[in-house]
């Protein structure tokens, strides 16, 4: 589980963004249970106000949308949010401001290696990569 740099969400393939939204609903279901989400790589999460959790979500399931994929049901996000506290129907979060001292460039590069490692070992295509890496390019 982890939680992709947010500058990255518009390029993951399908399935890594998939995989993030379904990630995103364990978060929040671990968030609502256990007040934090028990987990290394996201524990970050607990550092910011909730609502910087949610705007992120938000990034994530509108990509989803806009591509026309499908990982798991609004409702069940909506659901745990509710028990952490009513999830507002504005986001008052700016992109710029979500996880900002977390979602930095040196957190961008090891989020590059980490799926570079599964390039290497098949788990992403070529073609996939290949755009991930024409957008990536613009950060060099």
């Amino acid at each position: 589980m982890r939680i992709w740099h947010k500058e990255m969400i518009h390029v993951l393939p399908d399935n890594i963004l998939a995989r993030q939204w379904k990630d995103c609903c364990e978060i929040a279901r671990r968030i609502a249970v256990h007040g934090t989400p028990k987990e290394a790589l996201v524990n970050r999460i607990m550092d910011f106000p909730i609502e910087h959790f949610w705007a992120y979500a938000r990034i994530v399931i509108f990509e989803m949308l806009q591509r026309g994929t499908y990982a798991c049901d609004w409702y069940e996000f909506g659901k745990w949010c509710d028990a952490m506290g009513s999830f507002p129907e504005k986001i008052e979060v700016t992109f710029d401001d979500i996880f900002y001292d977390w979602h930095t460039d040196h957190y961008f590069w090891q989020c590059y290696h980490n799926l570079e490692e599964q390039y290497d070992c098949g788990l992403i295509r070529d073609d996939d990569w290949e755009a991930m890496c024409d957008e990536f390019c613009l950060k060099l």
